[in-house]
């Protein structure tokens, strides 16, 4: 089971898109070359504007947060996978992968079996919520063999 994972992220693309959602929580944001250094201040804003602290994260933690998904997209970009002898059930978060070919289809070259995509509406973001879940539990329980 793969959930909304792909292969290879468009650096560019995921900058514009992280910096627009900092924008969007009022942390000052003058380009994407500042997400390598995100600053103790901005942390702190960071953490305040989503509440962090009532989830027992403090601004350093927050400032760790960010630190890993600004290196994430290059870690994947750099990783190639073996080759998994088998089908795959994978569910994409149409928002930003409205069509497999967007998600689901760069897995191919790395399975020898099909690939089951089904498409979830809404974003990568809320793929792990309870509503979510709801929608992708019982898929999984009906593909996958029980033990």
């Amino acid at each position: 089971v793969l959930v909304d994972s792909v292969t290879r992220i468009d650096l560019g693309q995921f900058a514009a898109e992280m910096s627009d959602a900092l924008r969007a929580a009022g942390i000052e944001i003058e380009s994407a070359d500042e997400l390598a250094d995100f600053s103790p201040a901005q942390s702190r804003a960071l953490a305040q504007a989503v509440g962090a602290e009532e989830a027992g994260l403090d601004a350093a933690a927050v400032q760790r947060m960010v630190a890993a998904a600004v290196r994430a997209p290059q870690l994947i970009n750099g990783y190639r996978p073996g080759t998994y002898r088998g089908d795959v059930l994978f569910f994409s978060a149409a928002v930003e992968h409205p069509t497999s070919a967007d998600a689901a289809d760069t897995w191919q070259p790395y399975v020898t079996g099909a690939i089951e995509n089904h498409t979830v509406s809404i974003g990568h973001g809320e793929m792990m919520k309870a509503t979510s879940l709801a929608v992708l539990g019982p898929v999984v329980e009906r593909v996958l063999p029980r033990r």
